[in-house]
Protein backbone atom coordinates (compact mmCIF):
# COMPACT_ATOMS: atom_id res chain seq x y z
CA UNK A 1 0.00 0.00 0.00
CA UNK A 2 2.81 2.30 0.88
CA UNK A 3 4.58 1.48 -2.38
CA UNK A 4 1.41 2.24 -4.36
CA UNK A 5 1.02 5.64 -2.66
CA UNK A 6 4.64 6.49 -3.36
CA UNK A 7 4.26 5.63 -7.02
CA UNK A 8 1.08 7.73 -7.25
CA UNK A 9 2.87 10.69 -5.63
CA UNK A 10 5.76 10.42 -8.06
CA UNK A 11 3.33 10.19 -10.95
CA UNK A 12 1.59 13.34 -9.72
CA UNK A 13 4.90 15.22 -9.50
CA UNK A 14 5.89 14.08 -12.99
CA UNK A 15 2.50 15.13 -14.32
CA UNK A 16 2.86 18.57 -12.73
CA UNK A 17 6.34 19.00 -14.19
CA UNK A 18 5.10 17.93 -17.61
CA UNK A 19 2.19 20.36 -17.36
CA UNK A 20 4.50 23.20 -16.27
CA UNK A 21 6.87 22.42 -19.11
CA UNK A 22 4.07 22.45 -21.66
CA UNK A 23 2.66 25.64 -20.16
CA UNK A 24 5.90 27.63 -20.24
CA UNK A 25 7.04 26.16 -23.53
CA UNK A 26 4.45 28.28 -25.27
CA UNK A 27 5.54 31.52 -23.52
CA UNK A 28 8.22 33.79 -24.98
CA UNK A 29 11.47 33.64 -23.11
CA UNK A 30 13.25 36.99 -22.75
CA UNK A 31 17.02 36.70 -22.72
CA UNK A 32 18.73 39.36 -20.59
CA UNK A 33 21.13 41.48 -22.60
CA UNK A 34 19.36 41.29 -25.98
CA UNK A 35 18.90 45.02 -26.51
CA UNK A 36 15.78 46.66 -27.86
CA UNK A 37 15.99 50.40 -28.55
CA UNK A 38 13.16 52.89 -28.41
CA UNK A 39 12.13 55.11 -31.28
CA UNK A 40 12.03 58.88 -30.90
CA UNK A 41 14.58 58.93 -28.05
CA UNK A 42 15.68 62.42 -27.00
CA UNK A 43 17.86 63.95 -24.30
CA UNK A 44 19.22 67.44 -23.50
CA UNK A 45 22.86 68.35 -23.93
CA UNK A 46 25.05 68.43 -20.82
CA UNK A 47 28.73 69.36 -20.78
CA UNK A 48 29.31 66.46 -18.34
CA UNK A 49 29.90 63.53 -20.70
CA UNK A 50 29.08 60.96 -17.99
CA UNK A 51 25.66 62.55 -17.46
CA UNK A 52 25.11 62.49 -21.21
CA UNK A 53 25.88 58.78 -21.43
CA UNK A 54 23.54 57.95 -18.53
CA UNK A 55 20.75 60.03 -20.07
CA UNK A 56 21.32 58.40 -23.47
CA UNK A 57 21.10 54.88 -22.06
CA UNK A 58 17.89 55.69 -20.18
CA UNK A 59 16.31 57.31 -23.23
CA UNK A 60 17.41 54.75 -25.81
CA UNK A 61 17.10 51.37 -24.13
CA UNK A 62 13.71 49.70 -23.74
CA UNK A 63 14.56 47.93 -20.48
CA UNK A 64 11.32 45.99 -20.26
CA UNK A 65 11.58 44.62 -23.78
CA UNK A 66 15.30 43.98 -23.41
CA UNK A 67 15.09 42.03 -20.18
CA UNK A 68 17.93 43.96 -18.56
CA UNK A 69 17.89 43.85 -14.75
CA UNK A 70 16.75 46.99 -12.96
CA UNK A 71 20.01 47.18 -11.01
CA UNK A 72 22.10 47.37 -14.17
CA UNK A 73 25.57 48.91 -14.09
CA UNK A 74 26.03 51.85 -16.46
CA UNK A 75 29.58 50.65 -17.13
CA UNK A 76 28.10 47.56 -18.80
CA UNK A 77 26.80 49.75 -21.64
CA UNK A 78 28.78 51.11 -24.57
CA UNK A 79 27.29 53.99 -26.56
CA UNK A 80 28.77 55.30 -29.82
CA UNK A 81 27.59 57.79 -32.41
CA UNK A 82 28.36 58.17 -36.10
CA UNK A 83 30.70 61.15 -36.38
CA UNK A 84 29.71 63.39 -39.33
CA UNK A 85 26.72 61.10 -39.86
CA UNK A 86 26.53 58.09 -42.14
CA UNK A 87 29.15 57.41 -44.82
CA UNK A 88 31.52 59.85 -43.13
CA UNK A 89 34.68 58.81 -44.96
CA UNK A 90 33.16 59.60 -48.34
CA UNK A 91 32.21 63.03 -47.01
CA UNK A 92 35.70 63.75 -45.67
CA UNK A 93 38.04 62.05 -48.10
CA UNK A 94 35.88 61.30 -51.09
CA UNK A 95 36.64 57.58 -50.65
CA UNK A 96 33.99 54.99 -51.42
CA UNK A 97 34.96 52.55 -48.67
CA UNK A 98 32.77 49.73 -49.88
CA UNK A 99 34.18 49.99 -53.40
CA UNK A 100 37.77 50.15 -52.11
CA UNK A 101 37.34 47.02 -50.01
CA UNK A 102 35.45 45.20 -52.77
CA UNK A 103 38.50 45.56 -54.99
CA UNK A 104 40.73 44.25 -52.21
CA UNK A 105 38.24 41.40 -51.74
CA UNK A 106 38.83 40.42 -55.36
CA UNK A 107 42.57 40.18 -54.73
CA UNK A 108 42.06 38.05 -51.62
CA UNK A 109 39.68 35.75 -53.47
CA UNK A 110 42.31 35.27 -56.15
CA UNK A 111 44.91 34.39 -53.51
CA UNK A 112 42.51 31.90 -51.92
CA UNK A 113 40.73 30.19 -54.86
CA UNK A 114 39.48 27.31 -52.70
CA UNK A 115 37.96 29.67 -50.12
CA UNK A 116 39.93 28.08 -47.30
CA UNK A 117 39.90 31.29 -45.25
CA UNK A 118 36.75 33.20 -46.20
CA UNK A 119 36.83 36.90 -45.28
CA UNK A 120 33.95 39.36 -45.62
CA UNK A 121 35.63 42.73 -46.14
CA UNK A 122 32.31 44.45 -46.76
CA UNK A 123 31.45 43.92 -43.10
CA UNK A 124 34.88 45.21 -42.08
CA UNK A 125 34.49 48.31 -44.26
CA UNK A 126 31.54 49.45 -42.14
CA UNK A 127 34.03 50.33 -39.37
CA UNK A 128 35.17 53.28 -41.48
CA UNK A 129 31.90 54.12 -43.13
CA UNK A 130 30.40 55.67 -40.01
CA UNK A 131 33.45 56.60 -37.88
CA UNK A 132 31.94 55.32 -34.63
CA UNK A 133 33.00 57.62 -31.77
CA UNK A 134 32.54 56.86 -28.07
CA UNK A 135 29.65 59.08 -26.97
CA UNK A 136 31.19 59.60 -23.52
CA UNK A 137 34.95 59.91 -24.09
CA UNK A 138 34.90 61.32 -27.62
CA UNK A 139 37.49 58.74 -28.61
CA UNK A 140 37.64 57.15 -32.05
CA UNK A 141 39.38 53.80 -32.03
CA UNK A 142 40.96 53.35 -35.45
CA UNK A 143 40.07 49.82 -36.62
CA UNK A 144 42.69 47.07 -36.82
CA UNK A 145 42.19 44.05 -39.05
CA UNK A 146 44.03 40.75 -38.97
CA UNK A 147 43.67 38.28 -41.85
CA UNK A 148 45.45 35.01 -42.60
CA UNK A 149 46.20 35.96 -46.21
CA UNK A 150 47.16 39.32 -47.72
CA UNK A 151 47.97 41.08 -44.43
CA UNK A 152 50.29 43.59 -46.16
CA UNK A 153 47.52 44.62 -48.53
CA UNK A 154 45.06 45.09 -45.66
CA UNK A 155 47.61 47.02 -43.56
CA UNK A 156 48.26 49.37 -46.47
CA UNK A 157 44.58 50.13 -46.99
CA UNK A 158 43.96 50.53 -43.24
CA UNK A 159 46.91 52.90 -42.81
CA UNK A 160 45.92 54.94 -45.86
CA UNK A 161 42.33 55.49 -44.73
CA UNK A 162 43.13 56.02 -41.03
CA UNK A 163 45.91 58.54 -41.66
CA UNK A 164 43.82 60.34 -44.24
CA UNK A 165 40.90 60.70 -41.85
CA UNK A 166 42.97 62.01 -38.95
CA UNK A 167 45.02 64.43 -41.06
CA UNK A 168 42.03 65.75 -42.97
CA UNK A 169 39.82 66.21 -39.92
CA UNK A 170 42.18 67.39 -37.23
CA UNK A 171 45.12 69.03 -39.01
CA UNK A 172 43.57 70.45 -42.18
CA UNK A 173 39.99 71.22 -41.14
CA UNK A 174 40.45 71.70 -37.40
CA UNK A 175 37.73 69.18 -36.56
CA UNK A 176 38.32 67.08 -33.47
CA UNK A 177 36.43 64.15 -32.03
CA UNK A 178 34.41 64.80 -28.87
CA UNK A 179 31.55 63.38 -26.86
CA UNK A 180 28.14 63.45 -28.47
CA UNK A 181 26.89 66.93 -29.35
CA UNK A 182 23.47 68.47 -29.94
CA UNK A 183 21.68 67.40 -33.10
CA UNK A 184 18.50 65.79 -34.42
CA UNK A 185 18.14 62.07 -35.18
CA UNK A 186 21.81 61.24 -34.80
CA UNK A 187 22.87 57.71 -35.73
CA UNK A 188 23.92 55.89 -32.55
CA UNK A 189 24.53 52.33 -31.49
CA UNK A 190 24.41 50.64 -28.09
CA UNK A 191 25.60 47.31 -26.73
CA UNK A 192 25.28 45.63 -23.34
CA UNK A 193 28.04 43.62 -21.66
CA UNK A 194 30.07 43.42 -24.86
CA UNK A 195 27.20 41.91 -26.83
CA UNK A 196 26.02 42.79 -30.31
CA UNK A 197 25.64 46.42 -31.31
CA UNK A 198 22.11 47.67 -31.89
CA UNK A 199 21.72 50.79 -34.03
CA UNK A 200 19.13 53.49 -33.46
CA UNK A 201 18.56 57.25 -33.51
CA UNK A 202 18.98 59.83 -30.76
CA UNK A 203 18.05 63.51 -30.71
CA UNK A 204 20.18 65.69 -28.45
CA UNK A 205 18.33 68.93 -27.75
CA UNK A 206 20.20 72.15 -27.09
CA UNK A 207 20.50 73.28 -23.48
CA UNK A 208 19.73 76.78 -22.19
CA UNK A 209 22.28 79.27 -20.89
CA UNK A 210 21.91 82.38 -18.72
CA UNK A 211 24.11 85.37 -19.54
CA UNK A 212 25.01 88.01 -16.96
CA UNK A 213 26.51 91.37 -17.97
CA UNK A 214 27.91 93.62 -15.26
CA UNK A 215 27.57 97.38 -15.05
CA UNK A 216 31.00 98.96 -15.37
CA UNK A 217 32.70 102.34 -15.54
CA UNK A 218 36.12 102.89 -17.12
CA UNK A 219 38.19 105.31 -19.15
CA UNK A 220 38.24 105.16 -22.93
CA UNK A 221 41.75 103.67 -23.03
CA UNK A 222 40.93 100.84 -20.61
CA UNK A 223 39.38 97.45 -21.41
CA UNK A 224 36.60 95.62 -19.61
CA UNK A 225 37.66 92.81 -17.28
CA UNK A 226 37.52 89.10 -18.05
CA UNK A 227 34.42 88.62 -15.86
CA UNK A 228 32.46 91.47 -17.43
CA UNK A 229 30.28 88.81 -19.09
CA UNK A 230 29.64 85.46 -17.36
CA UNK A 231 27.48 82.44 -18.19
CA UNK A 232 25.61 79.80 -16.25
CA UNK A 233 26.57 77.05 -16.86
CA UNK A 234 30.18 77.81 -17.60
CA UNK A 235 31.23 76.28 -20.90
CA UNK A 236 33.20 77.08 -24.01
CA UNK A 237 30.99 79.92 -25.28
CA UNK A 238 31.78 82.49 -27.90
CA UNK A 239 30.65 85.85 -26.58
CA UNK A 240 29.54 88.46 -29.11
CA UNK A 241 29.11 91.86 -27.47
CA UNK A 242 27.19 94.90 -28.71
CA UNK A 243 27.72 98.39 -27.20
CA UNK A 244 25.13 100.94 -28.31
CA UNK A 245 25.04 104.51 -27.14
CA UNK A 246 25.68 108.19 -27.68
CA UNK A 247 29.27 109.43 -27.59
CA UNK A 248 30.35 112.78 -26.17
CA UNK A 249 30.49 113.90 -29.81
CA UNK A 250 26.71 113.28 -29.86
CA UNK A 251 27.20 110.57 -32.48
CA UNK A 252 24.88 107.53 -32.10
CA UNK A 253 27.14 104.49 -32.48
CA UNK A 254 27.00 100.74 -32.05
CA UNK A 255 30.24 98.85 -31.45
CA UNK A 256 30.43 95.16 -32.21
CA UNK A 257 33.08 93.11 -30.40
CA UNK A 258 33.51 89.55 -31.75
CA UNK A 259 35.22 86.86 -29.66
CA UNK A 260 38.85 85.97 -30.12
CA UNK A 261 38.54 82.48 -31.53
CA UNK A 262 41.12 80.71 -33.69
CA UNK A 263 38.62 78.31 -35.22
CA UNK A 264 36.19 81.14 -35.96
CA UNK A 265 39.01 83.03 -37.70
CA UNK A 266 39.83 79.88 -39.66
CA UNK A 267 36.20 79.40 -40.66
CA UNK A 268 36.04 83.05 -41.73
CA UNK A 269 39.22 82.69 -43.83
CA UNK A 270 38.57 79.23 -45.31
CA UNK A 271 34.78 79.20 -45.73
CA UNK A 272 32.84 82.39 -45.05
CA UNK A 273 35.06 84.97 -46.82
CA UNK A 274 35.42 82.97 -50.08
CA UNK A 275 31.72 82.09 -50.19
CA UNK A 276 30.65 85.66 -49.48
CA UNK A 277 33.02 87.04 -52.13
CA UNK A 278 31.59 84.69 -54.73
CA UNK A 279 27.90 84.98 -53.83
CA UNK A 280 27.44 88.58 -52.63
CA UNK A 281 30.67 90.56 -52.66
CA UNK A 282 31.56 90.54 -56.38
CA UNK A 283 35.02 89.36 -55.38
CA UNK A 284 35.17 91.41 -52.18
CA UNK A 285 35.35 89.34 -48.98
CA UNK A 286 33.17 89.98 -45.94
CA UNK A 287 36.22 91.06 -43.93
CA UNK A 288 37.13 93.65 -46.58
CA UNK A 289 33.54 94.88 -46.71
CA UNK A 290 33.33 95.53 -42.96
CA UNK A 291 36.70 97.30 -42.88
CA UNK A 292 35.28 99.95 -45.21
CA UNK A 293 32.84 101.04 -42.54
CA UNK A 294 29.09 100.65 -42.55
CA UNK A 295 25.87 101.73 -40.94
CA UNK A 296 23.71 99.41 -38.86
CA UNK A 297 21.24 99.08 -41.74
CA UNK A 298 24.02 97.98 -44.09
CA UNK A 299 25.29 95.48 -41.55
CA UNK A 300 21.81 93.99 -41.15
CA UNK A 301 21.70 93.39 -44.91
CA UNK A 302 25.06 91.63 -44.66
CA UNK A 303 23.82 89.49 -41.75
CA UNK A 304 20.81 88.38 -43.79
CA UNK A 305 23.12 87.50 -46.67
CA UNK A 306 25.32 85.49 -44.29
CA UNK A 307 22.32 83.64 -42.93
CA UNK A 308 21.38 82.52 -46.44
CA UNK A 309 25.01 81.64 -47.18
CA UNK A 310 25.42 79.49 -44.06
CA UNK A 311 22.07 77.84 -44.67
CA UNK A 312 23.30 76.69 -48.06
CA UNK A 313 26.73 75.67 -46.74
CA UNK A 314 25.10 73.64 -43.96
CA UNK A 315 23.45 71.42 -46.56
CA UNK A 316 26.90 69.88 -47.16
CA UNK A 317 27.73 67.71 -44.10
CA UNK A 318 31.46 68.42 -44.31
CA UNK A 319 31.05 72.21 -44.48
CA UNK A 320 28.42 72.00 -41.75
CA UNK A 321 30.84 70.14 -39.47
CA UNK A 322 33.64 72.62 -40.16
CA UNK A 323 31.36 75.53 -39.29
CA UNK A 324 29.86 73.85 -36.23
CA UNK A 325 33.26 72.91 -34.83
CA UNK A 326 34.18 76.57 -35.20
CA UNK A 327 30.94 77.44 -33.40
CA UNK A 328 29.43 79.02 -36.50
CA UNK A 329 25.94 78.18 -37.66
CA UNK A 330 22.68 79.80 -38.60
CA UNK A 331 21.58 79.86 -34.96
CA UNK A 332 24.64 81.96 -34.21
CA UNK A 333 23.60 84.64 -36.68
CA UNK A 334 20.04 84.52 -35.43
CA UNK A 335 21.44 85.07 -31.94
CA UNK A 336 23.40 88.07 -33.15
CA UNK A 337 20.30 89.53 -34.75
CA UNK A 338 18.40 88.97 -31.51
CA UNK A 339 21.19 90.75 -29.66
CA UNK A 340 20.93 93.79 -31.92
CA UNK A 341 17.16 93.85 -31.61
CA UNK A 342 17.49 93.90 -27.81
CA UNK A 343 18.95 97.39 -28.13
CA UNK A 344 16.06 99.81 -27.87
CA UNK A 345 15.92 102.75 -30.22
CA UNK A 346 18.60 101.51 -32.59
CA UNK A 347 18.35 103.09 -36.02
CA UNK A 348 19.61 101.97 -39.40
CA UNK A 349 21.73 105.10 -39.83
CA UNK A 350 23.72 104.59 -36.64
CA UNK A 351 27.45 104.28 -37.13
CA UNK A 352 28.74 100.70 -36.89
CA UNK A 353 32.25 100.03 -35.59
CA UNK A 354 34.17 96.89 -34.66
CA UNK A 355 35.78 96.48 -31.23
CA UNK A 356 35.21 97.77 -27.72
CA UNK A 357 34.10 101.44 -27.48
CA UNK A 358 37.03 103.83 -27.79
CA UNK A 359 34.91 106.95 -27.48
CA UNK A 360 33.68 108.41 -24.22
CA UNK A 361 29.94 108.00 -23.79
CA UNK A 362 27.20 105.93 -22.18
CA UNK A 363 26.39 102.54 -23.67
CA UNK A 364 23.84 99.77 -23.30
CA UNK A 365 25.63 96.41 -23.50
CA UNK A 366 24.03 93.31 -25.03
CA UNK A 367 26.09 90.11 -24.87
CA UNK A 368 25.13 87.03 -26.87
CA UNK A 369 26.57 83.65 -25.80
CA UNK A 370 26.90 81.17 -28.67
CA UNK A 371 27.68 77.46 -28.51
CA UNK A 372 26.39 74.83 -30.95
CA UNK A 373 25.05 72.83 -27.99
CA UNK A 374 23.03 75.67 -26.42
CA UNK A 375 20.21 77.95 -27.42
CA UNK A 376 21.65 81.46 -27.81
CA UNK A 377 21.61 83.32 -24.49
CA UNK A 378 21.37 87.11 -24.17
CA UNK A 379 22.31 89.33 -21.24
CA UNK A 380 22.05 93.13 -20.90
CA UNK A 381 24.17 95.54 -18.87
CA UNK A 382 25.62 99.05 -19.02
CA UNK A 383 29.02 100.62 -19.63
CA UNK A 384 30.09 104.20 -18.93
CA UNK A 385 33.21 105.22 -20.86
CA UNK A 386 34.71 108.28 -19.17
CA UNK A 387 36.76 111.18 -20.49
CA UNK A 388 40.25 111.86 -19.21
CA UNK A 389 40.10 115.02 -17.10
CA UNK A 390 43.73 115.34 -16.03
CA UNK A 391 47.06 115.10 -17.77
CA UNK A 392 45.61 116.43 -21.02
CA UNK A 393 46.75 119.64 -22.67
CA UNK A 394 46.12 121.47 -25.92
CA UNK A 395 48.93 122.65 -28.15
CA UNK A 396 49.06 124.64 -31.36
CA UNK A 397 49.86 122.70 -34.49
CA UNK A 398 52.03 125.61 -35.70
CA UNK A 399 53.35 127.99 -33.04
CA UNK A 400 54.54 130.39 -35.75
CA UNK A 401 51.05 130.79 -37.20
CA UNK A 402 50.38 133.71 -34.84
CA UNK A 403 51.81 136.03 -37.48
CA UNK A 404 51.45 135.57 -41.21
CA UNK A 405 50.76 137.38 -44.48
CA UNK A 406 47.60 137.33 -46.56
CA UNK A 407 47.75 134.39 -48.95
CA UNK A 408 50.07 132.25 -46.79
CA UNK A 409 49.11 128.60 -46.19
CA UNK A 410 48.81 128.52 -42.40
CA UNK A 411 47.69 125.80 -39.97
CA UNK A 412 45.69 127.60 -37.28
CA UNK A 413 44.56 124.30 -35.67
CA UNK A 414 45.35 122.75 -32.29
CA UNK A 415 45.64 119.18 -30.98
CA UNK A 416 45.12 117.36 -27.69
CA UNK A 417 48.21 115.78 -26.15
CA UNK A 418 48.05 112.99 -23.59
CA UNK A 419 50.95 111.01 -22.21
CA UNK A 420 53.22 112.70 -24.72
CA UNK A 421 51.14 111.60 -27.72
CA UNK A 422 48.78 113.55 -29.96
CA UNK A 423 45.26 112.13 -29.65
CA UNK A 424 42.45 111.82 -32.22
CA UNK A 425 40.43 114.38 -30.32
CA UNK A 426 38.19 116.96 -31.93
CA UNK A 427 39.56 120.44 -31.16
CA UNK A 428 37.63 123.46 -32.37
CA UNK A 429 38.82 127.05 -32.81
CA UNK A 430 37.03 130.39 -32.49
CA UNK A 431 38.30 133.67 -33.95
CA UNK A 432 37.19 137.13 -32.72
CA UNK A 433 38.79 140.28 -34.18
CA UNK A 434 38.75 143.29 -36.47
CA UNK A 435 39.70 143.60 -40.11
CA UNK A 436 38.95 145.98 -42.97
CA UNK A 437 35.34 144.76 -43.11
CA UNK A 438 34.70 145.33 -39.42
CA UNK A 439 34.04 142.76 -36.65
CA UNK A 440 35.00 139.15 -37.43
CA UNK A 441 33.48 136.28 -35.38
CA UNK A 442 33.75 132.77 -36.77
CA UNK A 443 35.02 129.25 -36.26
CA UNK A 444 36.70 129.42 -39.67
CA UNK A 445 40.21 130.77 -39.96
CA UNK A 446 40.29 134.38 -41.22
CA UNK A 447 41.94 135.23 -44.54
CA UNK A 448 41.81 139.05 -44.45
CA UNK A 449 44.45 141.26 -42.87
CA UNK A 450 43.74 142.13 -39.24
CA UNK A 451 44.26 141.14 -35.59
CA UNK A 452 42.28 138.29 -34.08
CA UNK A 453 41.95 136.51 -30.75
CA UNK A 454 42.04 132.75 -31.40
CA UNK A 455 40.69 130.29 -28.80
CA UNK A 456 41.15 126.52 -29.11
CA UNK A 457 38.95 124.19 -27.06
CA UNK A 458 38.05 120.45 -27.05
CA UNK A 459 34.62 119.38 -28.30
CA UNK A 460 33.30 116.09 -26.98
CA UNK A 461 35.72 113.24 -27.54
CA UNK A 462 37.78 111.58 -24.84
CA UNK A 463 39.42 114.54 -23.14
CA UNK A 464 38.48 117.63 -21.21
CA UNK A 465 41.21 120.27 -21.37
CA UNK A 466 41.65 123.93 -20.52
CA UNK A 467 41.24 126.10 -23.64
CA UNK A 468 44.29 127.91 -24.99
CA UNK A 469 44.32 131.46 -26.39
CA UNK A 470 46.64 133.48 -28.62
CA UNK A 471 46.61 136.67 -30.70
CA UNK A 472 46.86 136.12 -34.44
CA UNK A 473 48.05 138.86 -36.79
CA UNK A 474 47.59 138.69 -40.56
CA UNK A 475 49.54 141.34 -42.44
CA UNK A 476 48.84 142.87 -45.85
CA UNK A 477 50.78 141.25 -48.66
Amino acid sequence: MTRTRTMRAMAAVLAFLLFATLLFAGMPVRAAGELVLKEGAAITYNKDAAVMKADAVKALVDFEASGIPADYDLADFDVEYAFLGTNAVAQVLGIDVQDRFSRVQSVLDALDPFNLNPIDLNAIAEKWTNLWVNAETGYWDAPTITVPIGQNIIDGVVSDITTGIQDKLQDTLGIGFNHIQAGNDQVVRVRYQGGDWVTGALTVNKANVKVNVKTASLYFDQVVGENFVTTDPEDDFMIFTFYSGITTDLAPTIYFQPPENELLSKAMEKVIDPLYARMYGNGQTLTERLRQGATVGEVMVIVNQLTDLLQQASETPLFKSILENAGVDVDMLNGLVDGMQQISGIADNWRFAVGQPDRAGAYVVSAVAINRNYNPGIGVGALLVKMRLFGVSLQWNDVNAKESTVGDQVDFGASAVYDGKVQSQTVKTLFVGLNGSGLYLSGDAPTAAGRYLETAFPLGGNFLAIPIVRVVTINEA
